[in-house]
C-alpha cells in the first residue's frame, strides 16, 4: 500500500495528489535506472493554461550541428533557457514559482532520498523541435541528478505515426558520464507516448513543433 504523504496546500499547478502517492521505494528499484511516468501532475486547469501561454519560438536559440563533449552526437532543437526577468506569461512565472517552494523541493528529495543539508540547483529550459530534428543518445553530466520532463502536445495536434516516443535507453551499465553513446550501444528498456493526459517523465540523468519542458536537478554536496 502506497503512503500519501502531504504537499503544501499552496500549489496550484502541481497536482498534490499526484505527487504524494508515488512510492519512492518503487521508484528508486526500478530497472535499469529510476523513472517514472507521471499522468495528472498538473492540474487539468494548470495544463491548458501553460500550454495556450508557452513562450513564442522567437525566444528561443535555434540549435542545428553544434558540438558536443566527448564526441556525443548533435542535439537540433529549439532551445530557452530560464533566467530571472525572461519574459513570460503570468502563468508560466507563477509555474516557476512554485517549482522553486518547498513542496516540490521535498517531492524530488523524497523520490531521490536526498538529505535535508544537500544543496539541489533547479534548472529550467523549454525544448521545441521541428520535422527532422532530435536529441541525440548521450550521458549527463556527473552533477546532474535527475530530469523531469513536462510535455505540451496532444492527441490533437501530434499523430502517432509520427513517431516522437519517449525511449528509456538501457546502456548495461557499460557507459559512463564521459562517453558517446549510439543508438546501436543501447538497448530500449520501455516506451512512452507523450501526447495527452498531461504526460511527464521523472528519471535519473543518465512540420509541427513538439513543445516540451524540463527541469533538471543539479547537486552539489
Amino acid at each position: 500500500m502506497v503512503k500519501e504523504h502531504n504537499q503544501s496546500s499552496a500549489t496550484k499547478f502541481l497536482n498534490a495528489s499526484s505527487l504524494g502517492t508515488l512510492s519512492e521505494a518503487d521508484f528508486q528499484r526500478r530497472e535499469p535506472y529510476p523513472w517514472v511516468d507521471i499522468p495528472n501532475i498538473l492540474t487539468p486547469q494548470a495544463f491548458e493554461q501553460l500550454r495556450a501561454t508557452l513562450p513564442d519560438v522567437s525566444q528561443f536559440e535555434k540549435q542545428v550541428g553544434h558540438e558536443r563533449a566527448f564526441g556525443q552526437a548533435y542535439h537540433d532543437r529549439y532551445l530557452l533557457h530560464y533566467l530571472p526577468g525572461l519574459k513570460l506569461s503570468p502563468a508560466w512565472q507563477q509555474f516557476i514559482d512554485e517549482l522553486q517552494e518547498s513542496a516540490y523541493d521535498a517531492f524530488i528529495r523524497r523520490m531521490f532520498g536526498v538529505k535535508p543539508g544537500r544543496k539541489l540547483i533547479l534548472t529550467m529550459e523549454w525544448y521545441f523541435g521541428w520535422q527532422g530534428c532530435g536529441v541525440s543518445p548521450h550521458c549527463d553530466a556527473r552533477r546532474k541528478l535527475a530530469t523531469h520532463l513536462f510535455y505540451f502536445n496532444t492527441k490533437d495536434d501530434w499523430k502517432s505515426n509520427w513517431g516522437g516516443e519517449i525511449l528509456m535507453m538501457d546502456d548495461q551499465k557499460k557507459r559512463n558520464a564521459h562517453s558517446a553513446p549510439d543508438f546501436d550501444d543501447l538497448k530500449v528498456a520501455a516506451s512512452v507516448d507523450p501526447r495527452g493526459n498531461e504526460p511527464t517523465i521523472l528519471g535519473t540523468a543518465c512540420g509541427r513543433s513538439r513543445r516540451r519542458r524540463a527541469s533538471c536537478g543539479n547537486s552539489l554536496s
